[in-house]
């Protein structure tokens, strides 16, 4: 994931928190607000709850990872913020995925791209 995908600041965290709507799985929750830039922005919440700071990063680092493969797919307008859950630390790399794509499904978010592209492209 790109630092440009991003959220940065506490105070941008907090709007997503108040004003963003939710959905949850098992695995993880999703707050998602529609934003003004046109640009999409991810951040991601690993509680302490979750384990030690080798257990947090090592959650941190495979959210990004499977994070990559749907940025493409995202509308591109909103602000998002994965929360992990305790039961991620069990999961392996694809359950990740798989619990993303279904957080991201069920808000509404997976914008159909290649639609759109071979619209354009006149094909």
């Amino acid at each position: 994931m790109k630092r440009c995908f991003s959220l940065k600041r506490n105070k941008d965290f907090g709007y997503v928190y108040r004003s963003g709507k939710s959905v949850a799985c098992r695995t993880l929750v999703l707050i998602y607000r529609k934003n003004r830039t046109g640009l999409l922005h991810v951040g991601l919440s690993v509680s302490k709850k979750i384990g030690n700071s080798v257990t947090r990063n090592r959650v941190k680092r495979r959210l990004r990872a499977a994070l990559c493969e749907y940025i493409p797919k995202l509308d591109k307008n909103f602000d998002v913020i994965i929360i992990a859950r305790r039961s991620v630390t069990d999961c392996s790399f694809g359950e990740i995925g798989d619990a993303l794509a279904y957080a991201f499904g069920k808000a509404g978010l997976m914008g159909d791209n290649s639609a759109k592209t071979a619209e354009s492209s006149g094909e």
